[in-house]
C-alpha cells in the first residue's frame, strides 16, 4: 500500500518575505509536489503575542506574495486553506502562561464574524471560498467549529486529534521535517495506507540546514514509487472514512497540545503522581501499543484500544483519589496523636499544613492546562477531606 504524504504551510501572508517564499516554493515545483497554504488574511506588523495590538498588514497589501499564492495554486495544485483572521492572541489568551489562541474562549458571535471576514478577503483575492480552516496555534474551541460550519467549511485542521463536529472533516497534523525521514522510512515496510501529515513554517526555514532538510524530505517522497501527495481537502475528499479513523486513532496515540475536558486531560497530573500504581503502567502499555499501532497504518486497531484507555485512566483517578483521602487520613491521624503526646508538635502540624498549602498552589500555578489546574485542586481538597475524618475520629476516641 501507499504512503500518504500532506504537507501544511502555516503563517503565509501580506508580511511574508516574498524572495525566501519564491525560493521554497521552487523546491517544491522541482520534485513537483503540492502543499496546502495556511494564509492568514490580515498578519500583526508587530507581534502575533499581542494582546492590545492593532498594526496589521493586510494579504492583498502584497501584491508579490498574491501572485506567488496565485502561481502555486495554478502550477503546482496548492490549496489555500484560511489560517485565522488576525493570528493575533485574543482578550482571553495568557501569552506568559503560553496559552496562545486567537479563537477560545470567545463568543460565538464573534468567532463567526471574523472567520466571515476572513473568509470574505480570501475570495475577494483568489475568486474563490476555501474549504479548510487551520486554527492559529492549533487551539479552537466548540464555538469556532460552530462557526466554521456556518461559514461553509468542510474541513478543520490542526494537532493530530483534531475535535470536530457533525458537518466538518478533521484531518490536523502529526509530523514536523525534522521527524519526517524516520517515520517515513518505517512506514515503507507497512502493508497498510499511512498517512503522513507534515506542518512546517516556510517563513522560520531561515538557515541553509534547514533549507537543506526541507530538499532532503522532498527528495524522499519524490523518488519513492510508493509514496502519493496530495493537499489537504484532496485527501479528504478520496479518503473520507479513513481519515476519520486515522483521527480517531491519534486521540490517545500521540501527544497533544490540549486536553480539555478530557479523562486524558484529567489523568495528566494523576499518572505523574501515582506512577507505580499498576493502572498507571497499563495505560502507558496502552498508549505505546496504539502508537505503534497508529504508525503501521492499523488505525482499526489503535481506535479499539481507546475504550481499554479511557477504562483504565477512569479506574486510575478512583484509586487515586481514594489514596489521597487516605493519605490525609492517616497524616492528620499522626500529627495529633504526636500533639497529645508533645504538644509543642503544633508546630509541626502547621509547618506539615504550610508546606501542603505551598506546594499545592505553586504546583497549580506552574501546571497550563485546564484540567491539570482542577485535579491539583481537588488532589488538595480531598487531602484537607481526610485529614478532616482522622481529626473527627482523632476527637471522637
Amino acid at each position: 500500500m501507499s504512503v500518504v504524504v500532506l504537507f501544511r504551510n502555516d503563517d503565509l501572508s501580506g508580511a511574508s518575505d516574498v524572495d525566501h517564499e519564491y525560493r521554497i516554493a521552487s523546491m517544491f515545483d522541482k520534485y513537483n509536489i503540492t502543499q496546502t497554504l495556511g494564509v492568514v488574511p490580515i498578519y500583526p506588523a508587530d507581534s502575533v503575542h499581542e494582546k492590545n495590538g492593532t498594526r496589521g498588514v493586510t494579504l492583498e497589501s502584497n501584491v508579490s506574495m498574491v501572485n506567488l499564492l496565485c502561481n502555486m495554486i495554478n502550477k503546482s495544485r496548492c490549496k489555500i486553506a484560511l489560517h485565522g483572521y488576525l493570528h493575533r492572541t485574543n482578550r482571553l489568551s495568557n501569552p506568559s502562561r503560553r496559552e496562545y489562541f486567537e479563537f477560545n474562549g470567545l463568543p460565538l458571535e464573534e468567532q463567526e464574524e471574523r472567520i466571515r471576514k476572513g473568509t470574505l478577503m480570501i475570495e475577494k483575492i483568489f475568486g474563490f471560498r476555501p474549504v479548510t480552516f487551520i486554527p492559529p496555534w492549533n487551539r479552537m474551541d466548540k464555538n469556532t467549529l460552530t462557526a466554521c460550519v456556518s461559514n461553509g467549511y468542510r474541513i478543520v485542521s490542526a494537532g493530530p486529534f483534531t475535535p470536530f463536529i457533525s458537518g466538518l472533516v478533521p484531518f490536523g497534523v502529526d509530523c514536523d521535517l525534522s521527524s519526517f525521514p524516520r517515520l517515513f522510512n518505517s512506514s515503507l515496510s507497512s502493508n497498510n495506507r499511512i498517512f503522513i501529515r507534515v506542518i512546517y513554517h516556510s517563513n522560520k526555514l531561515c538557515t541553509e540546514e534547514k533549507i537543506r532538510e526541507l530538499d532532503e524530505v522532498l527528495r524522499l517522497i519524490a523518488e519513492n514509487p510508493d509514496c502519493e501527495n496530495m493537499t489537504i481537502s484532496d485527501a479528504v475528499l478520496q479518503h473520507t472514512d479513513e481519515i476519520l479513523m486515522l483521527n480517531e486513532a491519534a486521540r490517545y496515540a500521540l501527544p497533544q497540545e490540549d486536553f480539555k475536558d478530557t479523562v486524558r486531560g484529567r489523568i495528566r497530573i494523576t499518572s505523574r503522581l501515582f506512577w507505580f500504581l499498576s493502572q498507571a503502567k497499563r495505560i502507558e502499555r496502552f498508549i505505546s501499543q496504539a502508537r505503534d499501532y497508529y504508525r503501521e497504518g492499523e488505525y482499526n486497531k489503535a481506535c479499539a484500544l481507546n475504550k481499554e484507555i479511557v477504562s483504565t485512566c477512569e479506574k486510575l483517578i478512583l484509586q487515586s483519589r481514594i489514596i489521597t483521602v487516605i493519605t490525609g487520613f492517616v497524616c492528620s491521624l499522626l500529627l495529633f496523636i504526636l500533639m497529645s503526646h508533645f504538644p509543642h508538635f503544633y508546630k509541626l502540624l502547621y509547618f506539615v499544613l504550610t508546606l501542603f498549602a505551598g506546594l499545592s498552589a505553586l504546583s497549580w500555578w506552574i501546571a497550563t492546562a485546564r484540567d491539570t489546574r482542577r485535579e491539583i485542586l481537588l488532589f488538595a481538597l480531598l487531602w484537607l477531606v481526610g485529614g478532616i475524618i482522622g481529626f473527627v475520629l482523632y476527637k471522637s476516641v
